[in-house]
């Protein structure tokens, strides 16, 4: 009786197998059937020209086009500070003092000596214009009378500080009554209408990068439009990198010295390219090919690669706009298989 029940069992088990093998079969024909008669279901693009570009990205610091730290020389407290932070200045204007009893700067003494020098000077140029003393004596006056003036300008320098360059004030070191020591730095000038930034560059990018290529400089969500202004051509054997100087336009004030910015140099840029994601790229023993659909047909076009970011390729050749490019569903075609748009 077990044998006969174990028989009932193994006959019944074949004939499901049979049965599903049937259907799946049945199946996969029909999905076959139907795709050969309405076509592969597939999404198409039509080619046309897109901008494309490659570039290098770097972190560095902005700095005015033009900026100066004044350092201190002398040691002494500060007697008054005249500007803050934000003003603008003008060249040679007064920003800063320290006392004129320094002892170092001899300030004091020095205009009193080339005050009573000028006096001198001046007695003795009336005397000569009346035959009074020789051209040779009121020479002699003369020079001692520009070297005490030297004197006076060059303590006067330590002790009352002066912009070096017009610009705005974006930093003071010190407040007034603190001290400061001989090359301690005070205050720093910029113009910063324009900014700099210098980013090192690797040897294996040095040959991509060219004077005057266009630079984007980043912070959040502000940009600042540049250019490449120089390329070191030798190595820096500290940072075994090549030094790059950017400049960049900074009309509306949106960034301040000192910044960390993201600088975006662009080495290659088409803004009439033909581009196609590297997933619907195709390769073969012929080459590398795309499908277009041609009449609702499959066609496999051989193409020549560009340039590419390892996502996007540039077609140097193969394609030409309006192409109707296959790009969901490639990989289930074929040449000359029926395909059915389905964007």
């Amino acid at each position: 009786m077990r044998q006969i029940l174990l028989l009932i069992i193994i006959i019944t088990s074949i004939l499901v197998l049979v049965s599903c093998g049937s259907k799946t079969n049945t199946g996969a024909r029909y999905i076959e059937q139907i795709q050969q008669e309405e076509g592969i279901p597939v999404k198409v693009t039509e080619i046309s020209y897109q901008p494309f570009s490659l570039s290098l990205s770097f972190n560095t610091g902005l700095s005015g086009i033009r900026e100066t730290t004044i350092t201190s020389l002398l040691g002494d407290r500060v007697e008054s500070v005249l500007v803050k932070v934000g003003d603008y200045v003008e060249k040679d204007q007064l920003l800063l003092a320290f006392p004129e009893d320094n002892p170092v700067a001899q300030y004091r003494q020095a205009k009193a000596v080339y005050e009573s020098a000028e006096q001198t000077y001046q007695r003795m140029s009336a005397l000569y214009e009346d035959g009074g003393i020789s051209r040779q004596e009121l020479d002699q006056l003369e020079t001692m009378r520009k070297i005490n003036l030297a004197n006076y300008q060059a303590a006067g320098k330590m002790v009352y500080v002066k912009a070096p360059i017009s610009g705005y004030v974006t930093s003071i070191n010190l407040r007034e009554t603190e001290s400061a020591g001989p090359g301690d730095p005070l205050l720093t000038i910029s113009q910063i209408d324009r900014y700099r930034a210098k980013v090192w560059v690797i040897e294996r990018d040095i040959n991509t990068i060219q004077p005057g290529q266009r630079v984007i400089a980043r912070w959040q969500d502000i940009e600042l439009p540049g250019r490449v202004i120089q390329v070191a051509r030798s190595i820096d054997s500290d940072r075994q990198a090549f030094g790059v100087d950017l400049e960049f336009s900074n009309p509306h004030g949106l960034l301040l010295s000192g910044m960390m910015i993201t600088a975006e140099i662009f080495f290659y840029e088409n803004e009439t390219a033909i581009i196609v994601p590297r997933q619907y790229i195709h390769s073969d023993d012929q080459g590398t090919f795309v499908y277009l659909n041609v009449n609702d047909k499959a066609d496999k076009r051989y193409v020549e690669l560009g340039r590419n970011d390892l996502m996007l390729f540039e077609i140097a050749s193969g394609l030409v706009v309006g192409d109707k490019m296959v790009y969901e569903g490639s990989h289930l075609i074929r040449t000359g298989a029926r395909i059915r748009i389905d964007n």
